[in-house]
């Protein structure tokens, strides 16, 4: 059986023209291993601006999650694989399949089944079961999560005080 992730890494760490052929259907939040994902980033981010090379991206990937060790073993692992860059829109259409299988898994496990929830969560399981079919990431956000997310951005960003406009 085919490792899905470690293939596409492989393929675009031993030929990063590849990469070309499944950038714009493949996502990193495709990927389930927090390694994949952050490779897949790093491919992202680097492609058309500089070469794709091991040793840098194993410096690069490495987070405080991830120790380099790990990150370098993961590599290796990809690359000794002996997968083929010319299968890569296959290995592209197997991960959306893996993708969207976690996904609907996931969306049928937070069914309830109580019957006066049940219209609601009907409708919730069509919308995921909908964003899957057209391979979409949701374009909605609680505001918890919208506060969350920028409130470093914001208070890091703006000087203290409050600006009149003169100088």
């Amino acid at each position: 059986m085919v490792d899905t992730e470690k293939a596409i890494i492989g393929s675009v760490l031993t030929d990063e023209s590849v990469l070309s052929e499944i950038m714009n259907y493949i996502k990193p939040y495709m990927f389930s291993t927090p390694i994949a994902c952050a490779l897949y980033t790093l491919f992202l981010q680097m492609y058309g601006h500089e070469k794709i090379e091991i040793l840098p991206i194993i410096q690069q990937a490495e987070s405080a999650e991830i120790p380099q060790e790990v990150v370098a073993e993961y590599v290796k692992e990809c690359i000794s694989g002996n997968y083929t860059s010319s299968s890569i829109k296959q290995y592209g259409n197997m991960l959306i399949q893996e993708y969207r299988s976690r996904e609907i898994k996931k969306a049928v496990e937070k069914l309830t089944f109580m019957p006066n929830k049940i219209q609601g969560e009907i409708a919730d399981l069509m919308a995921e079961c909908e964003r899957l079919r057209v391979n979409d990431k949701p374009r909605y956000s609680t505001v918890g999560k919208l506060a969350k997310k920028n409130k470093d951005a914001y208070f890091r960003e703006h000087e203290v005080g409050l600006k009149s406009g003169l100088a």
